[in-house]
């Protein structure tokens, strides 16, 4: 049993104390005074305090690291599937340029190379479709002033 495990059983035990010291022997201690005279007759002297908030705080963080783990917002992250999924969704082609160097670096996947190629020729054309659309129109006012 650790010296960890001992503090949760006691925590777990007597729900009202907050800390405890415990010494290399795996005794627990209310008060560090008490657990430090008791390690002077040990060959390993420490002491190690343990605080009840602490390990909920550090349950608490390891609960979140485990859910942060398991819900990834990495949009390479999942299979080539899921992945050419997410890249339908991305609007810039620097974005995409971005993305598809990191897959190379990476996992370097034909699928999801693939699926970020034509997310950004589908871009492309989108954007000279919308330029076509914009433009000013002049060819169609050409001088054709004979009045003179």
């Amino acid at each position: 049993m650790t010296n960890k495990e001992v503090a949760n059983h006691v925590f777990a035990r007597n729900p009202k104390i907050d800390k405890v010291y415990v010494t290399s022997d795996k005794q627990a201690f209310l008060e560090e005074h008490q657990a430090e005279g008791h390690a002077q007759r040990l060959k390993d002297q420490k002491v190690e305090p343990f605080s009840k908030n602490a390990e909920e705080a550090e349950e608490k963080l390891k609960s979140k690291v485990k859910k942060l783990k398991t819900k990834s917002t990495d949009i390479l992250d999942g299979n080539v599937s899921e992945v050419a999924d997410k890249v339908k969704t991305i609007g810039t082609v620097e974005e995409l340029n971005t993305l598809a160097e990191r897959e190379k670096a990476g996992d370097d996947r034909k699928g999801v190379k693939e699926a970020i190629d034509k997310r950004i020729a589908e871009l492309s054309e989108d954007n000279n479709n919308d330029q076509g659309e914009t433009g000013t129109g002049d060819d169609n006012n050409e001088n054709n002033d004979n009045t003179k």
